[in-house]
């Protein structure tokens, strides 16, 4: 998969055996990456990764992006089924392929495979101070409503497109493919340029 720099990963799904893997990439994090994954200070690294791993490929799928020959783990994306309609999602990427693309990327890989599942809504918990991520929700093109809570914000997004869009964007990692912003219910305090 090309980024927007032009590197490339190689996205998959998690599997079972992918605990050491998963390890490895938490580990990769620095602390305020690790702090708006989990909400904590002190994630327990080797109990989140052997749950992260824990997928079944319908309520519990994950993805991860691999780089170089070495496959060295750079991204992790991750939902699980609240609901027989909803899955909440989560996910991380290395601070050196921030700002590339690939949130969207694994964004629009997990809404795909919920869809195909039969689930209809997402739902993502954010750290308030997490602009970056909340853009990310609210440029990718989904139907969004974002609600502040005291301690989050809560990002509500539909699991297939406004348009057509989605076909361009699964493989493509530009924003201005999709078009127009869909982000209903963010202010000034939640995302920056509303």
């Amino acid at each position: 998969m090309a980024l927007r720099d032009g590197s490339t990963v190689r996205i998959r799904p998690v599997h079972p055996d992918d605990e050491p893997l998963l390890l490895e990439f938490l580990r990769s994090l620095d602390e305020r990456s690790l702090a708006s994954r989990f909400f904590t200070g002190a994630p327990n690294l080797e109990a989140d990764a052997r749950a992260l791993a824990e997928v079944d490929g319908r309520r519990r799928f994950g993805l991860l992006a691999l780089r170089g020959e070495e496959c060295r783990p750079v991204a992790h994306a991750c939902y699980a089924a609240i609901d027989d309609d909803t899955v909440e999602v989560a996910f991380e990427v290395n601070h050196e392929l921030q700002d590339h693309g690939l949130g969207t990327i694994l964004l629009f890989r997990l809404a795909e495979h919920a869809a195909e599942n039969g689930f209809t809504g997402m739902v993502a918990e954010v750290m308030p101070g997490n602009r970056a991520m909340i853009e990310v929700f609210c440029d990718s093109g989904l139907k969004v409503a974002v609600r502040r809570e005291p301690d989050s914000v809560v990002v509500e997004m539909a699991t297939s497109p406004m348009s057509a869009a989605i076909g361009r964007r699964v493989g493509a990692a530009t924003p201005a493919s999709v078009g127009s912003n869909a982000c209903v219910g963010a202010s000034d305090e939640v995302r920056s340029g509303s």
